[in-house]
């Protein structure tokens, strides 16, 4: 008789296990359905509806990375910067061993001209290989991206002291052979600052 109560403890079990099992896969599938719909929507420039599914695929799974990243993909075209550096935080948040996913946002900090942010973020970059269980073959970047890590860095010390530069620049009217009436355009100036030129 024990053994009877026993076995059928153990069969309630299983069942119990295969049902819960049995749930967690369907809502999984119903969280990846809303992501793929969300891409295929931003896909097709609608991006309204796009951001409404991704919304709802988060909420379905507020730990899928890639949903923050496709997220943060359509704040970006809809020039909601706040948000879009929001999600792209919380996308490093989601996965932290993922190492591309800094270069996006010091990207995005750079063109925001954001540029103490976005070196931060590629600091964090480099320090992301020695993480405990960083996966080189899922977490890392790919070479090229690498590449674009080191351009990147280039870019913005250049854009830093361009900026430091500017603040310590005074504006001077050049006199009547320039400031004239005629149609002057396209002044530009080259990176030593010795010539200025223009076009009439």
């Amino acid at each position: 008789m024990f053994d009877s109560i026993g076995h059928m403890k153990n069969f309630v079990l299983i069942l119990s296990l295969f049902s819960f099992w049995g749930t967690v896969s369907a809502q999984k599938k119903k969280c990846q359905e809303l992501q793929d719909k969300a891409y295929a929507d931003f896909q097709a420039g609608l991006f309204n509806d796009a951001l409404s599914c991704i919304k709802k695929s988060i909420k379905c799974d507020p730990t899928s990375s890639t949903a923050y990243a496709i997220q943060a993909e359509i704040y970006e075209t809809l020039k909601d910067s706040a948000n879009a550096i929001k999600s792209h935080k919380n996308c490093i948040k989601a996965d932290s061993l993922y190492q591309p996913s800094y270069y996006y946002l010091a990207f995005y900090l750079f063109r925001m001209s954001r540029f103490d942010e976005a070196l931060y973020y590629l600091n964090q970059y480099d320090s992301v290989p020695l993480m405990q269980n960083f996966n080189p073959k899922e977490d890392a970047a790919s070479p090229s991206m690498k590449t674009k890590v080191s351009r990147l860095k280039a870019s913005i010390d250049m854009a830093k002291a361009e900026l430091g530069d500017l603040l310590k620049m005074e504006i001077q009217n050049m006199g009547e052979a320039i400031n004239s009436n005629l149609n002057e355009y396209w002044p530009g100036m080259p990176i030593n600052g010795n010539s200025f030129v223009y076009t009439r």
